[in-house]
C-alpha cells in the first residue's frame, strides 16, 4: 500500500497546471482514490515473447462516484489531462469485454479476475492469483528473489 500511495501523490494532478485538470477537480480526484482505495489481491504474471518477462502485479480498486466520472469527461473533451504520465481512457465494461479496448499488459488478466469474465489476450499474458497479501515492498521481497 505504501508503493500505491506514493504512486498516486505523484501521478495525479493536483496543481492546476496549464494542461490538466482545475487545482480543484485534481484535489477531489485523489481524495476520492485515496478514501476508497482498497487492494484486490496479488498475482503472478508471465509474459511470453521470445524472452519471459515474470512479475508480481497488485491491483487495487476504488469507488469514484458518476458524477465525478463525468466531470473529468468533460474535462478529457477539453483535452485536459488527469495524469502526470501514463494514458487516461475511461470505458465501460463492455468495450472490455469486446475487445475494442485492449488494456497494457497484464492488466487485462487481472481485470478478467475482478470481473469475472475473459477479456481478450493478444499479448498472452498468464496472471496467478497469489494466496496471501503483500502490501509492503518488504513484504514481496521475503518471499520472492528479484533478479536482474
Amino acid at each position: 500500500m505504501d508503493t500505491m500511495q506514493r504512486e498516486i501523490t505523484e501521478e495525479i494532478s493536483r496543481d492546476g497546471a496549464n494542461g490538466f485538470v482545475s487545482r480543484k477537480l485534481g484535489i477531489e480526484i485523489f481524495d476520492a482514490i485515496n478514501l476508497t482505495l482498497r487492494h484486490y489481491r496479488d498475482f503472478l504474471s508471465v509474459i511470453t515473447s521470445p524472452k519471459d518477462y515474470i512479475s508480481v502485479d497488485s491491483a487495487f480498486y476504488s469507488e469514484i462516484s458518476s458524477r465525478l466520472i463525468e466531470d473529468i469527461i468533460e474535462e478529457m473533451k477539453d483535452k485536459r489531462r488527469v495524469l502526470t504520465e501514463g494514458l487516461l481512457r475511461i470505458v465501460d465494461v463492455e468495450e472490455l469485454r469486446s475487445g475494442k479496448i485492449i488494456p497494457a499488459w497484464s492488466t487485462g488478466e487481472i481485470l478478467s479476475h475482478f470481473y469475472g469474465f475473459n477479456m481478450p489476450n493478444p499479448n498472452n499474458v498468464r496472471s496467478i492469483p497469489l494466496k496471501g497479501d503483500f502490501c509492503l515492498h518488504r513484504d514481496y521481497r521475503e518471499k520472492f528473489e528479484y533478479v536482474k
